[in-house]
């Protein structure tokens, strides 16, 4: 089945906007090598371009509020992207996206601006 209009990897115009962009990249390298090994073994993944968009912008330091609309769509989108533990043995999920970012076999703390040269 195609599905135009969606996309394995997130589209690279998500990435240029200066107040988004910083935070995107970041999103993205925190989930970028669970995301690899689900393409690998399910080549069939894709996500549209607003699914993308809210994983991206999650914010894991605000916590959600209840049972609104967007708690609703912000769990279905990690629900997609991260890895299934049955699918999976032995791939736990964290609790939450924070921790470091690791680029290229370095890790970065979480809560500074990465480096221009990794962005």
């Amino acid at each position: 089945m195609q599905n135009y209009g969606h996309y394995v990897f997130p589209d690279p115009g998500l990435f240029i906007h200066p107040a988004t962009a910083g935070k995107y990249i970041k999103s993205w390298l925190r989930v970028r090598d669970a995301w690899f090994m689900r393409v690998a073994k399910e080549p069939s993944l894709a996500l549209s371009n607003q699914s993308w968009h809210t994983f991206l912008s999650i914010d894991n330091t605000v916590p959600e509020k209840g049972e609104t609309k967007a708690a609703h769509r912000r769990q279905e989108v990690l629900d997609i992207i991260l890895p299934n533990s049955v699918m999976y043995p032995g791939v736990e999920k964290q609790s939450s996206l924070m921790g470091p970012i690791v680029w290229q076999g370095r890790e970065y703390p979480s809560g500074v601006l990465l480096p221009e040269k990794v962005v």
